[in-house]
């Protein structure tokens, strides 16, 4: 029997394959006589391995904590920004992306400015949403406080940001796909 073959028994009564290996493995332990040998000298190699570990039985809420990192039932993903850092952006502008999506060609962040700050004026390639969580921003001659919410359109010319006190704010904006 070739070595590739010695070593996929192995992997075989070991059952590390992955899905598609473990079904050619199968169909192969049941045509090729020297494979099945070979794979059940494995299996009576390991069994007594198995006899002397003891058995560990994982925490009872050892599931439900899984479940709660995959998926929280909402249809979604749950962020959590706790876990995240803010990256510099701009002088006294911090930013933590907590969603970037090419493919939908969205991106979702927060931003930290600090007194003072300033964005640069820009275009946006598609509408973006700003909703201002702390402090206050100017844009233009617009006040933008906290609990309000700035949208600006495509293609259409955005004035400096400016956060005279400092500010939090949640944007939502376009990225090239």
């Amino acid at each position: 029997m070739s070595e590739n073959h010695e070593q996929l028994a192995a992997e075989f009564a070991l059952g590390v394959l992955g899905q598609a290996e473990t079904l050619d493995a199968r169909r192969l332990y049941e045509s090729d006589k020297d494979f099945a040998q070979a794979t059940d000298q494995w299996i009576s190699r390991l069994a007594p391995l198995t006899d002397a570990t003891p058995e560990i039985h994982p925490p009872a809420d050892l599931w439900d904590r899984i479940d709660a990192e995959i998926e929280d039932g909402s249809g979604g993903d749950t962020i959590r920004p706790d876990k995240m850092a803010f990256v510099p952006f701009a002088p006294g502008v911090d930013v933590k992306v907590l969603v970037h999506d090419p493919k939908a060609g969205r991106r979702v962040a927060l931003y930290r400015m600090q007194p003072g700050a300033v964005i640069g004026a820009h275009t946006h390639i598609g509408a973006e949403e700003c909703f201002v969580l702390e402090g206050m921003i100017q844009i233009g001659p617009s006040t933008i406080r906290a609990g309000e919410l700035h949208f600006a359109t495509k293609d259409r010319p955005h004035a400096s940001v400016y956060a005279p006190q400092g500010a939090l704010l949640l944007i939502s904006y376009p990225i090239a796909a």
